[in-house]
């Protein structure tokens, strides 16, 4: 609240303790850094790892449904990293039992659960009603629209018509005035966001808006409050009691919350399901709470603020997640990035604000912490095996990776270096000198039958260059927007990794090809039967015919005997640029450079999978990436082996 000064830190602690009684008395106890925190004594940080370690398959069950989060982070050893920071092995088993309850909802059950609220529409409403997403075009309702408006397969013209945004409302309003509208998005939480965007759009009161830049006119307003408005989302988290008077007062008379899915229990609450006592989750609360405390830090809220989203947002503890973002009614240990016990909280589910901001410092995970959810995900906890694990490198820490294909000026640069002067060659005409014409050993004037071949040659040659050029220029566009991605693949463990398999998963927008088509030949260049030409070259000059990467890569300085290899492999609906690695040794590292990577034009930001498979481990080795796609000037190592000319030579000097 303006005006007043903001309660102390030690405020917020008396009154959270305040908020969340019967919590258990706090001892120390080792973390798995070494560290102590807060909470009962006598579980180790080994006790912690233990008890993943046997809960691992039910862990990797978990983390394949939830891979397709956005961020592309969602994976088993940084799930495993996440359960970790919550230190001991009391508050990691507190830790375990939410993700067992948590609700992961995917984007195709979102649009399942969208149909089944457009269902329970009344037979005419749901004929004639027209859909509107809220908010922005980055908002959540902007993510689901496009599933939802395919999965109700209406005629092309029928959804053009039903289907509007918020700069429209005013001539849909006097187009369609008898025409009920389903407001959209993925989640109803408190309301608090539907209730803002229904003030936003008819009055102007707020000066920092949030979802429309300006309100309707006042005959669109009066006209609004008149139609039949429903409120339509895959999952209702609200208290109706709270939220519907608040819609009315808004002068809206007409007004329904349709959902597919409703979920109104608190899940830290003993009644949820999840906790096997009272006492239980009440431990459960203090925990949240406490690092929630924390985490809130960085907004310089006031206590009443803090206090009534320890638990998330209204303290709902809902465990649900989406696979485009997280409603904050969720826990905010899963998706609120910020400071505790004096290291840095790295969030499972980032919100979408989060991410944006500190995606950088998300990725950048301790060392150690890092090391202790590998050794685990592996399935040698407490073995003596190996422990590998993957990571891009020339880049820096959680900053990701950066590649740089050429620039459109840079291939039609180097095009023009390539083929050098495009002047059209000259007829010659027969000047007999003394002598005669020779063979390759005895050298003389040409005949006027060698000049009339020459000139022929000079026809073709004069025809064919342009068509040459052309192709020369496909040929470099398509070879120098590759790109290559370096690995470092480290054994951490005290035993050799064998039978090393690394591979990336190709993403959306990421293609792989090792063909690159036919290389032109370069067109022969007519010349005079002197004596330089027949000594030097009798023959006529040829490019070599080389069409696959592969083969362009083998003739690089830098390849060595048994070096690694590349293939696209296909896993199910998966696809996957694999390397056969072989044998890592204990506390070594093999580089492992990838190779021909295409990204769409359009393409600025990947999000990499990648796995480590090797005899030992239980299981693949799981981790992601951040790859940014810079458009460069340096043309890529393989394509210039390709195509660069001769040293110190043009076409024309051949």
């Amino acid at each position: 609240m303006r005006g007043e000064e903001e309660p102390s830190t030690n405020n917020h602690v008396s009154e959270m303790s305040e908020s969340f009684p019967n919590a258990p008395s706090a001892g120390t106890a080792a973390n798995v850094d070494g560290s102590s925190t807060g909470t009962q004594s006598g579980s180790t940080a080994e006790e912690a790892a233990s008890y993943l370690a046997e809960r691992l398959p039910t862990l990797t069950e978990w983390v394949e449904r939830w891979r397709s989060y956005y961020t592309g982070t969602v994976t088993v050893k940084n799930t495993l990293y996440w359960l970790l920071q919550f230190g001991s092995a009391d508050n990691v088993r507190i830790a375990f039992r939410l993700l067992e309850g948590l609700d992961f909802i995917s984007e195709s059950r979102l649009t399942h659960l969208l149909l089944a609220a457009r269902a329970k529409l009344e037979g005419t409403e749901a004929d004639q009603i027209l859909f509107c997403p809220v908010g922005k075009a980055y908002d959540s309702a902007l993510h689901i629209s496009y599933p939802f408006s395919k999965a109700m397969q209406l005629r092309e013209s029928d959804l053009a018509r039903r289907w509007i945004t918020t700069d429209a409302l005013p001539e849909v309003l006097r187009t369609y005035p008898k025409s009920p509208i389903a407001f959209l998005d993925d989640n109803c939480t408190s309301g608090t966001q539907f209730i803002r965007f229904l003030e936003e759009l008819t009055t102007d009161s707020y000066t920092e808006r949030e979802h429309v830049p300006s309100p309707l006119d006042a005959e669109a307003v009066a006209r609004l409050q008149q139609t039949p408005i429903r409120f339509l989302v895959g999952v209702d988290l609200v208290n109706k009691a709270d939220f519907l008077p608040r819609v009315l007062e808004l002068g809206f008379q007409d007004f329904r919350l349709v959902s597919g899915l409703e979920v109104y229990r608190n899940a830290l609450d003993y009644g949820g399901g999840l906790w096997q006592s009272p006492e239980e989750a009440a431990q459960a609360r203090h925990l949240l709470a406490s690092i929630a405390h924390d985490l809130y830090a960085d907004k310089g809220w006031p206590s009443e603020r803090v206090l009534d989203r320890l638990l998330g947002y209204g303290n709902l503890g809902r465990l649900i997640a989406f696979a485009h973002n997280v409603p904050k009614s969720l826990p905010p240990v899963f998706w609120k990035h910020g400071q505790h016990a004096g290291r840095y909280w790295i969030p499972l589910f980032p919100e979408r604000t989060e991410w944006e901001t500190y995606s950088a410092t998300i990725q950048a995970r301790e060392e150690f912490m890092d090391y202790f959810a590998a050794l685990i995900d592996s399935g040698h906890f407490g073995r003596t095996r190996p422990v590998c694990t993957a990571d891009l490198i020339e880049s820096e820490p959680g900053e990701g990776g950066v590649v740089e294909p050429l620039q459109t000026e840079g291939q039609a640069s180097f095009v023009t270096e390539w083929v050098g002067d495009r002047t059209p060659l000259q007829h010659k005409s027969f000047e007999p000198r003394f002598g005669t014409f020779s063979t390759a050993v005895s050298f003389g004037d040409p005949t006027e039958r060698d000049i009339a071949k020459y000139n022929k040659e000079v026809d073709t040659y004069n025809a064919s260059f342009p068509i040459y050029v052309d192709r020369m220029r496909r040929a470099v566009e398509r070879i120098s927007s590759a790109f290559s991605l370096t690995f470092r693949v480290r054994n951490s463990g005290s035993a050799p990794a064998t039978e090393v398999l690394f591979r990336v998963e190709l993403v959306e927008g990421l293609d792989f090809d090792t063909e690159i088509g036919l290389m032109p030949d370069r067109p022969r260049y007519p010349a005079l039967p002197d004596r330089s030409r027949m000594m030097v070259n009798p023959g006529l000059f040829r490019n070599p015919v080389v069409t696959s990467l592969e083969r362009i890569s083998e003739k690089m300085e830098d390849r060595q005997a048994g070096a690694i290899r590349q293939r696209l492999v296909v896993d199910g609906p998966r696809r996957f640029v694999e390397a056969r690695i072989g044998r890592v040794l204990q506390h070594t590292f093999i580089d492992v450079t990838l190779n021909y990577f295409f990204a769409a034009a359009d393409l600025s930001e990947l999000a990499l999978r990648h796995e480590l498979i090797f005899a030992e481990g239980s299981r693949p080795v799981q981790g992601s990436v951040s790859v940014s796609i810079r458009r460069g000037h340096n043309i890529h190592p393989h394509a210039w082996e390709v195509i660069k000319p001769p040293s110190g030579k043009t076409l024309d000097d051949s």
